[in-house]
């Protein structure tokens, strides 16, 4: 869907395995470390099951 040409296939699904990697490591970065923080566990885990069904 995101590879516009059959030539750049390969560099573009790269592009989006590397963004997906990043975003799941700020994701367990946020949740670990700030809003644990900011919110505490029980409503970090609503707000992750909340953003999980939506």
């Amino acid at each position: 869907i995101y590879a516009k040409e059959m030539e750049k296939l390969g560099r573009d699904m790269g592009t989006v395995y590397s963004v997906d990697t990043l975003g799941a490591v700020l994701g367990s970065f946020a949740a670990g470390f700030v809003l644990i923080s900011l919110i505490g566990l029980r409503n970090t885990i609503m707000f992750a099951a909340f953003i999980n069904i939506f």
